[in-house]
């Protein structure tokens, strides 16, 4: 049964019917409350959304038991009633170990996700919400019983629709931030590139520049050698040694940038490895939030919808009932309706004030 738009001038047998309606609702309630959620059937969504590292690997340790179990339960029926009792004795006993493994496995799975703050802090907030719910629905039943209507359930669904545009509009802005970073991050990549490139051409310039150098004081070297050959050996000694103290320092200043440009490209690696990395978690991020948007929004948009369709629907029963009344009131000799019915005089008044009889 679905509530009137508005609970104000409500009939005292509409609100009869929807305080039954919402005291079914709040017995169910009570029930389902009373017994706890097993969280075992849940032991996948939890461990996946909620668990550790050691959770994990006994779900997937307790996946391989029970596989295990299957396939030996499998076999033991297919040797059941074969001749070869000593294969079918040696599967029930691996039956048996596999069972007890199992049953150990099972028992401190529970235990943790029982421990689990994340799973016990869900477990309260459910029970939380379920006894805040039971509480909403005696309380409109009792204002339903003696004021005919339910002022408190309309603001309750009011602050609800508020806080779910509130919590749209903080997605909004956090998706709006994040592809502003993401964008950012872009930016500081092209930079980076740029940077690094025009480093690399200055390093490489430099190099070649000494190259030369070292060339042309080679070149010159040897035609010096040549030219004063004749000349004293100390003066050639003399230049020699000057020619290989200038060559160690080129050779140095040319391993010298060797090694800043080594760093400087595995500076550069790194750099875009982590924002390549940074890029990829935020795309991630925005895709889980894009989805969870989408998610909640046609949530919403089903429940408007059938809000919508319900409130119709009443509005059309609201109307046959009207034209019920009117044609109950309605005096068949003359079409007085009422209060002129009470004041109809084609017939003797006798039994109804219309006189009708």
């Amino acid at each position: 049964m679905a509530l009137p738009l508005h609970s104000s001038n409500m009939e005292p047998i509409l609100s009869e019917r929807i305080a039954a309606v919402l005291g079914g609702c709040r017995r169910q309630l009570k029930e389902i409350s009373l017994a706890p959620p097993d969280i075992m059937e849940y032991r996948k969504d939890l461990i996946a959304a909620f668990g550790s590292e050691k959770e994990k690997s006994m779900l997937a340790q307790q996946l391989e038991l029970e596989r295990d179990y299957n396939i030996l339960t499998q076999k033991q029926a297919d040797l059941k009633g074969l001749s070869n009792k000593m294969k079918y004795a040696y599967v029930q006993g691996e039956i048996q170990r596999v069972s007890k493994k199992l049953k150990e496995n099972t028992k401190n799975l529970g235990r943790l996700l029982k421990e689990n703050p994340i799973v016990k802090a869900n477990l309260a907030k459910i029970q939380c919400d379920a006894t805040e719910l039971i509480e909403l629905l005696s309380t409109t039943i009792a204002e339903l019983q003696q004021h005919g209507k339910y002022s408190l359930l309309e603001k309750k669904v009011s602050e609800t629709l508020i806080r779910s545009s509130q919590r749209r509009a903080i997605i909004s802005a956090e998706t709006s931030e994040m592809v502003s970073e993401i964008k950012t991050l872009k930016d500081d990549i092209t930079s980076e590139r740029q940077s690094h490139s025009s480093a690399m051409s200055i390093m490489q310039s430099e190099i070649s520049n000494l190259t030369e150098k070292l060339l042309a004081i080679r070149n010159g070297t040897c035609e010096s050698t040549i030219m004063h050959r004749a000349g004293s050996s100390a003066r050639k000694d003399s230049a020699l040694l000057l020619f290989r103290q200038e060559e160690s320092e080129r050779r140095d200043e040319i391993a010298e940038l060797q090694r800043l440009l080594e760093k400087e490209t595995t500076a550069h690696e790194k750099i875009c490895e982590f924002l390549m990395k940074k890029h990829s978690q935020l795309e991630i991020e925005l895709a889980s939030r894009n989805d969870n948007f989408s998610k909640i929004l046609n949530e919403k948009r089903d429940e408007v919808y059938i809000s919508t369709r319900e409130r119709d629907d009443n509005l059309d029963i609201l109307l046959v009932r009207e034209g019920d009344i009117d044609k109950s009131l309605k005096c068949s000799p003359c079409n007085a309706t009422f209060p002129a019915i009470l004041f109809c005089l084609c017939v003797p008044l006798s039994v109804c004030g219309c006189g009708c009889g």
